[in-house]
This record gives C-alpha cells, structure tokens and sequence, in this order.
C-alpha cells in the first residue's frame, strides 16, 4: 500500500466453553468462532497520510486531504469504520474478546481506559459468538 489506509475485517471467538485461566496461548484455547465477520474494520494506516488534527480511531483513522483512500484487502475503496462486504479469504483479525469466564468478568471489573464507571456487562454476551459448527 502506498498510500492511506488498509482496512481489515475481523473473526469474534467466544469462550469456548471454558470457564477458568490456563496458560496456554489464545490461538491454543480458543478454537471455534462464530460464522459471523464483524462489521466493523481495523485499519493500518500510513502515518503520513493520517490527519493527527484529528481524534484518532483504529477502526476509522481520518485521511488527509492529498489523495490518501481506505482499502479492504481486495483493493476496494470505502469509507467509514463498516465494511459488511469486505473480504476475509486475503487476511483477517482474530479478536478474543472474552477469552475463558473468569477472565471476562475480570476484564469488565477493571473498566475501559477511556472510561471511569464501573463496566457491568454479563458474560451471557459472550454466547453469541459461540459457533455450534465449529468454525
């Protein structure tokens, strides 16, 4: 990419039924995800066509105004932090939200960094990206 952004969809993996911590690595432990792609994209972005101006965004950076685009990796131009038919076969993100129960509820007890409150979200979210046909 020689210019702006490559914009990159992205695989949620659940919990994977396991309620506890082990050691193991993510990509050991959790192995099945849901066969929904996420929406949303992550973006790589050329630091010389990024408008630091600017509030940034990780799934939207905002381009300057010299020509820079955002691309999905089939070279497709869009715009924005959604792109509902960007392509997974070239590269995709592996997200592990949740990872096992235990570190879920400990993740939502220690709060968000851009936020002060305590986060309360229940560990029943976690469900729908569990995949019954193990993807």
């Amino acid at each position: 990419l020689k210019r702006g952004t490559l914009s990159i969809n992205w695989f949620v993996f659940g919990t994977g039924g396991r309620y506890v911590y082990s050691p193991q690595p993510v990509t050991k432990r959790f192995l099945y995800r849901s066969e929904l792609k996420q929406h949303v994209v992550k973006s790589i972005v050329r630091l010389e066509d990024m408008d630091v101006e600017r509030d940034t965004d990780c799934h939207h950076p905002y381009l300057k105004k010299n020509g820079a685009k955002q691309y999905d990796t089939n070279g497709k131009i869009f715009q924005g932090p959604f792109n509902p038919d960007g392509p997974t076969d070239v590269a995709v993100f592996h997200h592990y939200h949740f990872k096992s129960n235990q570190e879920y509820v400990l993740k939502r007890m220690r709060g968000r960094a851009a936020q002060f409150h305590l986060d309360t979200k229940l560990i029943e979210e976690a469900d729908k990206w569990e995949s019954p046909k193990g993807h």
